[in-house]
């Protein structure tokens, strides 16, 4: 298997990045088939986190017009799950968002509708 890693990174410059994880590892660092491409994102208000979304949505067609991918897996449901959903529309690919919780575990043959949600 391999992939591409979409990060956004708290480091503030590219040198405390290849301080930490080795010279050439900014902005793209890669470990056997899996390619990291990080984002500086030093501003953690509302404009940082634009500039996040803006950066995976650019970067995840432009991906996507030079090699194709099969799926998008996004860790989280929350801002992640959104930009992976937005990104999804963009390119017509098949997309996981992991859904971590305590107690419940839900593998699906088909698609949920709103009638299966709890409290429903």
């Amino acid at each position: 298997m391999e992939g591409d890693v979409l990060q956004p990174i708290w480091f503030r410059t590219p040198e405390e990045v290849e301080a930490r994880f080795g010279p050439g590892s900014y902005p793209v660092h890669t470990v056997e088939s899996s390619v990291t491409t990080g984002f500086l994102t030093p501003d953690r208000n509302i404009r940082g986190r634009l500039a996040i979304f803006r950066f995976i949505l650019r970067k995840g067609r432009e991906l996507y017009r030079e090699r194709g991918f099969q799926c998008i897996v996004a860790y989280s449901h929350q801002t992640t799950g959104l930009i992976a959903a937005v990104l999804k529309l963009l390119t017509g690919t098949r997309l996981i968002i992991e859904i971590a919780g305590p107690r419940r575990i839900h593998i699906f043959r088909k698609a949920p509708t709103l009638a299966w949600l709890p409290g429903r």
